[in-house]
Parts: C-alpha cells; sequence; structure tokens
C-alpha cells in the first residue's frame, strides 16, 4: 500500500459514528499510522517521521495508553531536536 493510500485510509477512519466503533478505528488508524512510519522510516524522511511518531502519540492518548502516548511524543521532541535532555 502507498502512503498516499494510507494517508486516504486514515482521512476516512478518524471519525465514527459512536464510541465503540470510534475505538476500533484509532486501532486500525494506529496501524495505519505505524506502517506509514515505517515507509517514511525506509526514505529517512524525518520531518514526516516527526508527524507520525505525534499522530501516533494523539491516538495513544485518546485511548488512555499514557506511557506509549509519553514516548511517541518524546521521540517527535527528539526528531525536532528539542528533547536531548528529556528523560
Amino acid at each position: 500500500m502507498s502512503l498516499a493510500q494510507i494517508d486516504l485510509k486514515l482521512q476516512s477512519w478518524e471519525i465514527g459514528s459512536d464510541h465503540g466503533e470510534r475505538l476500533v478505528m484509532k486501532d486500525v488508524c494506529k496501524n495505519y499510522y505505524k506502517q506509514a512510519l515505517q515507509i517514511k522510516i525506509d526514505f529517512n524522511d524525518r520531518f514526516s517521521q516527526a508527524s507520525t511518531y505525534h499522530q501516533l502519540g494523539i491516538v495513544a492518548q485518546q485511548q488512555r495508553q499514557w506511557e506509549q502516548a509519553r514516548q511517541y511524543l518524546l521521540e517527535t521532541l527528539k526528531i525536532n531536536g528539542k528533547g536531548e535532555n528529556l528523560y
């Protein structure tokens, strides 16, 4: 699947009609974000990697996975050069 196809799926799945549906969609989104992240890593696109880590952090926050959200968001800061001294 291409990056453009992944982005299209993410855009269409981020809105759900009820709580259960949104939770399932967030899991699906997370999987697509991870696929997109791997593509961005393969192409060494650091700016896009940071954006995808940020999105993964937001999804983890919405799922109340606090430690996972923290790790993704710290990775975003590290890539952007703002997190060298964060722990």
